[in-house]
């Protein structure tokens, strides 16, 4: 990225003020790559830069520079060489911007560190904006480190209004006490610093479109209720290898299938 910046007419000392910085940067980033490998990010404390040297080194990122994008190309792309540009964060938007896991604002020294950029929507990167700890504690999950629980923690209410013609769904999380709850806390806090409960309900009329779309087309065939109702749980275990138990998608389409109520409106 250094590299790839050039001195401007309006600033002709860019790259030479950013060479003054090379070395303490080195440490700094070798501080970082420690912490990581340790998952303990938190435990890092900011080299304190102010300005000019602050603002130089806050300078450095742009998303649209090309090391960074192929940065995110490299994580986005699976080991089938598939791109996955849904933000990881909630699931829901397209990542059109980097997450900084340590804010470039109180850690300039890593604003283009590969390790402390995160492919998100600008919708969860908004939401988040400079927040990351509270009380020595992490607000929110760390989707390189964390372990995401193989345990269900994700469930959906859904109401049904056949007179109507609609549905509602209601997301809550839930910790059956198989999920630590210290984690469990970072995950109760994911969820509601990005309002992803409120969101997922906001974004469910195209899942229940589809699901309603392929149950008619099914039945159009000659396919029976019972064998579509069992091809949709297979494709959603299917779904849930790749995508996780808590998909919010496979969460709501389960729950769908299994009200008697719904098949009234396909």
């Amino acid at each position: 990225v250094v590299a790839s910046k050039k001195d401007t007419i309006k600033d002709p000392t860019y790259k030479y003020r950013i060479g003054l910085l090379k070395a303490n940067i080195d440490n700094c980033y070798k501080i970082y790559n420690k912490n990581f490998k340790d998952n303990k990010l938190l435990l890092i404390k900011s080299f304190g830069y102010r300005n000019p040297q602050k603002d130089d080194l806050i300078k450095l990122y742009s998303y649209r520079n090309s090391k960074i994008q192929e940065l995110k190309k490299a994580i986005t792309t699976t080991e089938y060489n598939r791109i996955i540009n849904t933000c990881q964060n909630c699931t829901i938007n397209e990542a059109r911007t980097m997450d900084h896991l340590l804010p470039k604002e109180d850690f300039p020294e890593f604003s283009i560190h590969p390790q402390n950029l995160f492919p998100s929507c600008s919708v969860c990167n908004g939401h988040k904006s400079t927040n990351y700890v509270k009380d020595g504690n992490p607000l929110f999950l760390n989707l390189y480190l964390d372990r995401l629980p193989q345990n269900q923690y994700l469930f959906v209410d859904v109401k049904i209004n056949l007179r109507k013609k609609n549905i509602t769904a209601n997301f809550t999380l839930h910790n059956d006490g198989s999920i630590n709850k210290e984690f469990f806390d970072v995950i109760e806090s994911h969820y509601s610093r990005l309002y992803l409960l409120s969101r997922f309900s906001n974004n469910c009329n195209d899942i229940i479109s589809e699901l309603k779309n392929t149950i008619r087309a099914s039945i159009e065939e000659g396919v029976t209720l019972s064998t579509i109702v069992k091809i949709i749980k297979r494709k959603c275990d299917k779904d849930r290898a790749h995508l996780g138990v808590n998909h919010w998608k496979i969460v709501l389409t389960e729950k769908l299938i299994e009200e008697p109520r719904f098949f009234k409106l396909t």
